[in-house]
């Protein structure tokens, strides 16, 4: 018998999925949202990126969704109007994490060695070596140390920087000083140099990157975002720059993407925009994956990667 799947991705990040998954799992009828016709009950497992609730609703067979990425935050959103019996899984991809970790080491070391000022040196003609702190005095702190937030803050590590972690629960992680809940937020923020956003979307965790957070960081430090962009009070953050407390911010991550026209962050001096391209999930390794989980799902074994519904991670 020849398995269904429903299969909705989003505009802008449908790269070719269906090539992949259909040679993988020649069984298996990937179905979209149009051609799901009036009986659904043989589909159990729907693979997504950025699904609409209304489109999840017409398949009250669920019992897992996949997503195509590694952030789960729009499924978790959904939740509430779906049986408790759905599950959740997300990508847990080793190329991601290396992806997120270059780009990590890319931009911190942007700011770290002064780059952006010799850039606008080199604009004017200007020669002017300036002095930058070894990179072991330079402090680096990543909230949210999850998969990918492991990674980024041992890779920074592993090339000299000074790096501490931020988490709910603290667990120890290898050459990274960690911290704690929120009475460990205050000594985590106040020597950093530069703050890693990494953080899963959750209730507790939407806005917090704001102006009283930033009110806690030296002044002169630098922010960047690869999580979300709800993490972000982007009014307090342009306030924050504006005021010459925080010194730049890059950000790959927004509320609205693409990235509204005419949006201050376009040309806002001190701020870098990236177009979310921080770890774009890599195909074959993500279907890979997803064929994996699928297969144990069918076969009644654990599927790997699940979120908990209350923690939304």
């Amino acid at each position: 018998m020849k398995r269904r799947v429903l299969y909705f991705c989003d505009h802008g990040r449908d790269w070719g999925w269906l090539d992949h998954f259909q040679p993988r799992l020649p069984g298996v009828e990937f179905v979209r949202e149009e051609d799901l016709g009036s009986d659904t009950s043989d589909i159990e497992v729907a693979i997504v990126w950025n699904p609409p609730l209304s489109v999840l609703q017409k398949v009250p067979t669920l019992k897992l969704v996949h997503s195509l990425g590694a952030g789960v935050d729009a499924i978790v959103r959904l939740m509430d109007g779906l049986p408790d019996q759905v599950q959740v899984a997300r990508l847990v991809d080793p190329v991601m994490a290396q992806r997120m970790s270059l780009y990590g080491i890319a931009t911190v070391v942007h700011y770290h060695r002064g780059l952006d000022r010799f850039d606008a040196q080199q604009g004017r003609q200007e020669w002017k070596p300036a002095f930058r702190l070894d990179a072991a005095d330079y402090r680096v702190g990543v909230m949210g140390m999850g998969y990918l937030g492991t990674h980024v803050a041992q890779a920074l590590g592993g090339v000299g920087y000074h790096v501490s972690g931020w988490s709910r629960s603290g667990r120890g992680v290898e050459r990274v000083q960690m911290f704690a809940g929120e009475d460990g937020l205050g000594p985590f923020l106040s020597e950093l140099h530069c703050l890693i956003c990494l953080l899963p979307l959750t209730p507790g965790t939407r806005g917090i990157l704001n102006g009283e957070l930033f009110g806690r960081l030296p002044k002169d430090a630098v922010l960047i975002n690869v999580a979300r962009g709800e993490h972000l009070v982007e009014e307090d953050l342009l306030a924050s720059l504006d005021s010459g407390h925080l010194a730049g911010a890059t950000l790959d991550v927004f509320r609205h993407e693409p990235l509204p026209k005419g949006h201050p962050f376009w040309s806002h001096p001190k701020v870098r925009v990236t177009p979310h391209i921080s770890s774009l999930s890599n195909v074959p390794t993500a279907v890979e994956q997803i064929a994996q989980n699928l297969e144990r799902f069918w076969a009644g074994e654990t599927v790997q990667n699940t979120v908990d519904r209350v923690h939304g991670y």
